[in-house]
């Protein structure tokens, strides 16, 4: 049977078998309120404001993703083509083209001749997708690591998404062949407006979704990344317990991380509460993309310049520091006898350094278990965690030198 509701719009067609007492006109009542509902959500999803920019086969794509999710139930059959160009009133080829995207995701599954259904039940192994810009950072690459080995004893796969800043979430997505059933996301140290627009389009879709170490103001999705300030305090404690009171913060990252930004805010408070007034920050001007090993390498001698010449240097990251001891060296200055350095982060190369880096360790095994607890435990509501960090010393920072000026004293 077919009409039309009391508001003038068609409704799909309800076949009622012949040789069954089932259906009954309770039965088709109830299918058509239901179709009536479906259509109404058709409808306010495509004239939402966010998909006014997107092509129609998207907005298609994302208006049935909608009511599959929301109206349909685990192996409903869902709409026919004819019947959704009939709703739709376009070409074949673009609801073809948005049906073909739900069926790689999983969400519908067609099955000759039956026809097109809903899966919502997850019915493999789950898979953990990671974005992230996949820069040469050695603290991305300990996160990629303790991921996949986390992953891996708990039986999961995982998936490697790069991401590109200049991308848009769109383009970036279509890399997910999995079902939000099937698939959790971690969005990965990307920058923040690029990790706003992923977590934004993901949740649409379905996903769950944890970020990783990309620290944005008034962020709606769960977090998890170390204690900046935590870190920053037991730095500073251990460099002024050693009794420097000329400390640079070599700020070799980019400043529009969130974790950055707030590493430096907490230098110069915690700084200033302890009377520290020698301290200063050294910006690099380093820009997401950049070498953040080279920024902090040519900055360096302008920090040697000061006058009078810092008795330590804490970096932003053990990159920075890394370059610091490389150009110390050069110029012939002792670490830490004359200069002592600090890093933060841990990261596995700081131990070989010569001397080797004492440094703020993250936590990397502690925050990436808890990025997959979020993924894997469905609570209610999102979360923000920020694990404490650790002092690690090494050979590289010792007590303060006499105050001896740099003409006396003299650089090579």
């Amino acid at each position: 049977m077919s009409g039309e509701c009391a508001s003038g719009r068609r409704l799909i067609k309800v076949l009622l078998p012949t040789h069954s007492s089932s259906y009954n006109v309770l039965q088709v009542e109830e299918n058509i309120a239901k179709d009536s509902l479906r259509q109404q959500s058709l409808e306010e999803t495509l004239g939402a404001k966010q998909f006014r920019s997107v092509p129609l086969h998207a907005k298609i794509r994302e208006a049935l993703r909608e009511i599959a999710l929301n109206q349909f139930e685990d192996g409903d059959k869902f709409f026919s083509e004819p019947e959704l160009i009939q709703r739709f009133g376009v070409s074949q080829g673009t609801i073809r083209h948005a049906m073909l995207d739900l069926t790689r995701e999983g969400l519908l599954i067609r099955k000759v001749p039956a026809g097109t259904f809903v899966c919502k039940q997850p019915d493999k192994v789950l898979t953990i997708g990671i974005f992230t810009l996949g820069n040469n950072s050695e603290f991305i690459a300990g996160l990629l690591n303790e991921l996949s080995q986390q992953c891996r004893a708990r039986q999961y796969t995982t998936q490697i998404y790069l991401a590109h800043r200049h991308d848009g979430p769109e383009e970036t997505l279509r890399q997910i062949e999995n079902a939000p059933a099937h698939e959790r996301i971690v969005l990965l140290c990307n920058t923040p407006k690029l990790t706003r627009q992923l977590h934004t389009a993901l949740v649409k879709r379905g996903f769950q979704t944890v970020n990783v170490d990309t620290r944005i103001p008034g962020y709606s999705g769960n977090y998890v990344g170390v204690d900046d300030r935590a870190g920053i305090r037991l730095g500073l404690e251990h460099l002024a317990g050693l009794g420097h009171r000329r400390i640079v913060l070599l700020v070799n990252e980019p400043m529009e991380a969130g974790t950055i930004e707030e590493r430096v805010r907490a230098f110069e408070e915690i700084a200033a509460a302890r009377g520290l007034a020698e301290a200063m920050v050294v910006q690099c001007g380093t820009k997401f993309g950049e070498d953040s090993y080279e920024a902090a390498y040519q900055q360096m001698d302008k920090v040697l310049a000061l006058n009078p010449r810092p008795t330590a240097i804490f970096s932003v990251s053990d990159a920075g520091a890394w370059a610091a001891l490389r150009r110390l060296s050069e110029r012939g200055v002792a670490v830490p006898q004359e200069i002592s350095v600090l890093g933060f982060s841990d990261d596995r190369p700081s131990r070989f350094m010569h001397p080797a880096l004492s440094t703020i360790a993250q936590p990397v095994g502690e925050i990436v278990r808890r990025a997959i607890e979020m993924l894997v435990e469905n609570l209610p509501g999102t979360r923000a965690e920020f694990m404490p960090p650790t002092l690690v010393i090494r050979e590289s920072t010792a007590v303060a030198p006499p105050d001896k000026s740099p003409q006396a004293k003299g650089v090579t």
